[in-house]
């Protein structure tokens, strides 16, 4: 599930480079979508199903060995107000969660992969990590499901998006400039995954929390400048609480507080030694990337706002 997007399509990416797997896409409206398209293209199967129709995800599943399950809050997302902000539905990501869940245990997957979020067990005040913990334990009510928790913090892509991510010597900071954040890569969470997916008995009744690296504003700013020989020239710009709340959905607006109070905690360097000895930190990530080369649009003027 979620092919078509970022966790879903990294590990999809994974299961066919292993090769022991056809791999099989789900989607609302496969036939009218480019995304699908593009995959058959490369390899997939596709087959339209809703994850808020369990019915639909019945039939999907059905002769599937394995599923891998991620719910998506901004699923229906309207833009409403001045234009700017988007609506979430929490609601709504736990019918999906659960409707997984269902779909897989009627089905007798072997393995489902539910993609959860780090520390959503603790008690976060972030709505959409609130709303996987949910299913989370609804999965563990149903006694004859081998399922797998995989749990990561946010991604190091998130700083590429068009309006939070990187601009030209311009780092739009999240919270306090030296407060460090863990973060992972699109590609490890395939990576482990597809780990889960190998070993099926080892890790069903299992949660594992990912993460890559734990840094900071500042961090990012001087990785950036050395793997760009741009050292001392990008600069760090927190966005005033204002424009925060303008442009976050109320769903995660609180996990400003979380990172800047708590943050996640994994054990990074255990899960490097015991499990993934080529998981990412944030420069091998850029390299990897290409952000060396690669062209930064031009800073809009929220980046003058200090």
């Amino acid at each position: 599930m979620g092919g078509t997007g970022r966790q879903g399509g990294a590990t999809a990416r994974r299961l066919l480079e292993l090769g022991c797997f056809d791999v099989v896409v789900l989607s609302r409206q496969p036939s009218d979508s480019t995304d699908c398209k593009d995959l058959v293209a490369r390899g997939y199967q596709t087959v339209q199903a809703n994850a808020l129709d369990l019915a639909s995800l019945k039939r999907a599943f059905a002769g599937a060995w394995g599923v891998y399950g991620v719910t998506n809050p901004f699923t229906g997302a309207r833009w409403t107000g001045s234009g700017i902000k988007p609506t979430t539905d929490t609601n709504a990501e736990i019918v999906q969660g659960k409707n997984i869940a269902d779909a897989a245990k009627f089905c007798s997957v072997k393995l489902l992969v539910f993609a959860s979020a780090a520390s959503a067990l603790e008690s976060t005040g972030v709505a959409t990590m609130e709303s996987k913990a949910n299913v989370e334990r609804y999965i563990k009510t149903l006694d004859s499901l081998p399922c797998a928790i995989l749990c990561p913090v946010g991604f190091f892509e998130n700083m590429l998006s068009p309006f939070a991510g990187l601009k030209q010597f311009y780092i739009p900071g999240l919270v306090k400039r030296d407060r460090p954040v863990q973060m992972v890569s699109l590609d490890d969470i395939g990576y482990f995954a597809g780990m889960m997916f190998m070993e099926p008995e080892k890790w069903a009744g299992k949660r594992l929390e990912i993460a890559g690296d734990e840094i900071s504003s500042e961090d990012i700013a001087r990785i950036i400048g050395k793997v760009r020989g741009e050292e001392g020239k990008w600069k760090i710009v927190t966005l005033p609480g204002w424009v925060f709340s303008m442009f976050v959905p109320a769903a995660v607006a609180n996990v400003r507080t979380f990172l800047e109070e708590r943050g996640a905690h994994v054990n990074i360097a255990e899960l490097r030694k015991d499990l993934h000895p080529g998981l990412q930190d944030f420069e091998t990530w850029c390299r990897a990337k290409g952000l060396d080369k690669r062209v930064f649009p031009q800073p809009s003027s929220l980046c003058s706002i200090s």
